[in-house]
């Protein structure tokens, strides 16, 4: 019950958050269990707040969605990307 109770409550948070306009770039890692069109619209709603645009990296991988992305060899997967991208970073 407090369970249901504390994921309703973020459901609610999360619905009623509206987040400020950011000058900031924003680089997405995500997973590639997903449409073009979720790509695209996710890229829209960011770039609704990142106003330094939006950058994004797909991992592909078996069995590979939003929640498995951090889970033991996709989190490997994810983390040698993000290791590989910040070592291009000025």
């Amino acid at each position: 019950r407090l369970f249901v109770d504390v994921r309703a409550a973020n459901m609610r948070a999360s619905r009623a958050y509206v987040a400020p306009d950011s000058p900031v770039q924003v680089t997405l890692f995500h997973a590639s269990a997903g449409s073009t069109v979720d790509d695209e619209l996710r890229r829209q709603r960011w770039s609704d707040v990142a106003k330094g645009g939006v950058e994004m990296h797909l991992l592909s991988g078996e069995k590979m969605g939003h929640y498995e992305i951090v889970k033991s060899a996709h989190a490997i997967r994810l983390a040698e990307a993000m290791n590989s991208y910040l070592g291009y970073l000025p």
